[in-house]
């Protein structure tokens, strides 16, 4: 980010937010947030830009935060001073632009620095937005702190946290409009407007819906986002000698994992004489390759056989059951495409 400081001559004096000396600059300033000074320059807080001055070091007062609001009404800043050639240097990423600047001009996306012989130079500014982050976990239970929940799971509530993506010039100060699924809900206490709070109540897949959406207000303006929660089933593989499977059997193969697709690489230990079996739900759709990730090479396997299968949350659904063709007794890492 471009920046501006004024760089200490002429007898220029003072420390933090002020200018002391008779002669230091006299500037008249379209600035707000935080510049003030006194004597006989003066700053009039009169547009949407602001400067933010931190302590003189090294002789310097340093202005590195000039950036501008969505609005800019008085973009021309003029500084003149009662001794001939003063004016403020101009730094852009600590490089000297132009020295004893007389104006800074904020119209357009960058900050254009006239010298007094005319001499021009442009430094890039930008803009102060707002773009807070949004993130919604469950709350307890056997998937506390996680976004992700096996179907069938019914949580007990949620952890809703936000945070500003500026929380110096863009604090968060209130939210409205929190819904989950179609219907509105509060935060336990009210909850807190600068990072969120817990709701307490179940959650279920039906009543989540599209997901937790909120408003989020701050001084720039407003932000509404949105986080859906997901509920998956189950994939499981393993080694099993038997040609066929039931529900039991899927239920007891070793591996399993969530997942929202049937895509994946599904690792193997070795166990002489046994089949690779890999099981998912028939919503996934019929898979169209398995390969050794090791040698490319295509794994035969046959054609699924349709098991259902209940799983511990008490949700049931269709599941696709794959069997390796053939025996494989050695460790073996299958993509499933």
């Amino acid at each position: 980010m471009g920046f501006v400081r004024a760089k200490r001559s002429h007898g220029v004096a003072g420390y933090g937010n002020t200018f002391s000396d008779a002669d230091t600059l006299t500037a008249s300033a379209s600035v707000i947030g935080g510049a003030s000074v006194s004597g006989s320059a003066n700053y009039s807080a009169s547009a949407s830009g602001y400067v933010s001055r931190s302590p003189m070091t090294s002789g310097e007062y340093r202005e590195p935060a000039i950036r501008r609001a969505a609005v800019v009404s008085t973009p021309l800043v003029t500084f003149s001073s009662p001794i001939p050639g003063g004016g403020v240097d101009v730094y852009d990423e600590g490089n000297l632009v132009l020295h004893s600047v007389r104006e800074l001009d904020f119209r357009g996306s960058e900050v254009s620095a006239t010298d007094l012989g005319g001499g021009r130079a442009g430094i890039f500014v930008p803009s102060l937005t707002f773009n807070p982050a949004l993130q919604v976990r469950f709350a307890g239970g056997l998937f506390n702190g996680q976004s992700v929940a096996e179907a069938g799971y019914i949580a007990s509530g949620l952890t809703i946290s936000w945070a500003s993506n500026d929380p110096v010039n863009a604090p968060i100060t209130g939210f409205d409009s929190l819904t989950l699924g179609s219907a509105p809900i509060a935060l336990d206490g009210g909850g807190n407007a600068t990072n969120g709070g817990v709701y307490t109540g179940p959650v279920d897949e039906a009543s989540a819906g599209a997901g937790l959406s909120v408003r989020l207000i701050s001084s720039l303006g407003t932000s509404t986002l949105a986080q859906a929660l997901s509920w998956q089933w189950r994939i499981y593989h393993g080694n099993d000698p038997s040609p066929t499977i039931d529900e039991a059997g899927i239920l007891a193969l070793p591996s399993t994992s969530l997942s929202g697709s049937r895509a994946g690489t599904r690792a193997f230990s070795a166990a002489a004489g046994n089949h690779k079996w890999i099981a998912y739900p028939a919503a996934y759709g019929l898979a169209t390759r398995f390969w050794d990730t090791a040698t490319g090479f295509d794994v035969p396997f046959e054609a699924p056989l349709s098991v259902a299968v209940t799983n511990s949350f008490g949700a049931m659904t269709s599941y696709l059951a794959y069997r390796s063709t053939f025996q494989l007794g050695g460790a073996i890492s299958i993509r499933v495409e």
